[in-house]
């Protein structure tokens, strides 16, 4: 009888425990006024991609097909927008771009709201908004040099290195031709020279480098253009090691220079000396007939300018006063007789001992672009001692 007694009590015990239990368990939804809270499924992956003045709001729908809309805050809530959903059977994308930002960084808050108006727990994302801040810190992509070689009328660029890690995506190039056209060229990162064909001698090309600040941002950044006038080189084949287009023995005719039959005085050839390292040299008399209005020059279009034509290093001659030996520039595309030097745009006289800043022609282009032709000219005696001039170097600049 005690043993059924104390099964009894037990049991009234186990049975008051699990009331007392779920009476405690259930209680706290007398203080919920609208009982248990349901959440609508929350926006995975959420991300902010930057862009002008502008950012996208980015993430996935991986639950809940109940969703219909996601409410957008910004500026702590000072600021939103309720986007619309539609949602799939499968995982479905926001792509919502918030535009006309200050250039600022930026906290997002996303909230998605289901069909029967539950919301879920809000998913937070930075992101930046980019503008004349970020502009006006960009560098161009240095140009090492620019040089146009008027012969063939192409301006040849050498870039330098840019810092790969800066967002930088390539540069871009423009210039007008001789023409008229316009042209754009977009040079990678990884080009190191471009050649603008057909170039206008005297007009400048224009520079940009493009930019990325972030790996997928919406929009791109430039620099300001940087605008540039290569450098022109009108000459070709102006110094030692002269090349020579013929030649038998020690003489030859020089590559790239006209060179008239009174020059060719060493059996057709003439103004290229094989001595002293391939030298120009314009020599009578040893053995060699005397020059008469020996001419060896190049002919080229030069633009509105001021110009120098120099003899740049002289290694030797003995030449004289009595000797017509000039360095001479004129309009066309041929040099003067001597005796007609005065209708030269310039010229000066070589004599041995003069100073090597004075064997040089300064002159002005006032109209152009117009042809010149500059060279050397002599009419020089036979017989010995012969006359010589050793020339390792012309230079033709513009100032």
């Amino acid at each position: 009888m005690n043993k059924n007694i104390n099964k009894y009590i037990l049991g009234l015990s186990f049975l008051s425990m699990t009331w007392w239990s779920c009476t405690e368990m259930d209680a706290y939804k007398d203080f919920i006024p609208d009982g248990e809270k349901t959440y609508s499924g929350k926006i995975d992956s959420l991300t902010i991609i930057g862009g002008d003045h502008r950012v996208m709001v980015w993430g996935l729908f991986k639950a809940d097909p109940k969703i219909e809309q996601a409410r957008i805050s910004w500026n702590a809530g000072a600021e939103s927008i309720t986007v619309p959903i539609n949602r799939t059977s499968g995982v479905d994308t926001l792509k919502h771009i918030v535009e006309d930002l200050e250039e600022n960084n930026f906290t997002f808050e996303v909230v998605t709201i289901d069909n029967e108006g539950n919301e879920s727990v809000p998913v937070y994302a930075t992101g930046s908004a980019y503008g004349e801040r970020y502009r006006t810190a960009l560098n161009h992509r240095p140009i090492a040099t620019s040089n146009l070689t008027v012969w063939d009328s192409n301006t040849k660029l050498v870039f330098g290195e840019i810092d790969d890690t800066s967002g930088a995506l390539y540069s871009e190039v423009a210039y007008i031709d001789a023409a008229g056209a316009e042209h754009i060229v977009k040079v990678p990162l990884d080009t190191e020279e471009v050649v603008l064909e057909n170039y206008s001698v005297g007009e400048a090309f224009k520079v940009r480098t493009f930019y990325r600040p972030e790996a997928y941002s919406m929009d791109t950044f430039s620099t300001v253009y940087s605008t540039n006038i290569p450098k022109v080189t009108y000459m070709r084949n102006m110094q030692v090691p002269f090349e020579a287009e013929a030649r038998s023995g020690r003489w030859g005719n020089l590559a790239h220079w006209t060179t008239n039959d009174n020059a060719k005085i060493h059996g057709g050839y003439g103004g290229w000396d094989e001595w002293n390292n391939n030298i120009f040299n314009l020599e009578s008399g040893w053995g060699a007939p005397a020059v008469n209005n020996g001419k060896i020059y190049q002919t080229f279009d030069v633009p509105v300018g001021s110009f120098t034509f120099k003899i740049k290093d002289l290694r030797d001659t003995n030449l004289t006063e009595n000797d017509d030996a000039y360095l001479v520039v004129v309009l066309g595309d041929e040099l003067p007789d001597v005796e007609n030097l005065d209708s030269a745009i310039g010229y000066t006289q070589i004599i041995a001992g003069k100073a090597l800043g004075e064997l040089k022609v300064d002159f002005e282009i006032e109209e152009g672009p117009v042809q010149i032709s500059v060279g050397y000219l002599t009419t020089q005696p036979d017989g010995s001692p012969g006359r010589y001039c050793n020339i390792r170097a012309f230079d033709f600049t513009q100032h």
